[in-house]
């Protein structure tokens, strides 16, 4: 499986876990609370994509440039998260501008 691959798999896996399983559990589902457990998701992709990828001369293809595993792994998260993210605020009722 290619690097680019298991980052992308990895994120997925996390994302889904988090979107499907633990966000439905918060008491308050706002932008705030969704974003401060994002921060923790975010990390656990971070030092698990660290923990496969750190100090390998490993370039990975970001469709226009190529980038290191950090700046990867943000990117696809970030775009990963966005229809997760979308499908829950749809989901629940979420007013983002409050």
């Amino acid at each position: 499986m290619s690097p680019e691959l298991t980052l992308i798999l990895l994120n997925f896996i996390l994302l889904f876990v988090a979107y499907v399983f633990v966000y439905p559990k918060l008491k308050e589902k706002s932008l705030a609370s969704i974003s401060k457990q994002d921060l923790l998701v975010t990390a656990v992709s971070l030092v698990v994509s660290g923990s496969l990828y750190y100090g390998k001369d490993i370039e990975f293809s970001l469709v226009f440039f190529k980038s290191n595993w950090v700046v990867f792994t943000i990117v696809a998260f970030s775009v990963i998260e966005i229809p997760f993210l979308l499908w829950f605020k749809r989901r629940y009722n979420i007013k983002f501008g409050e």
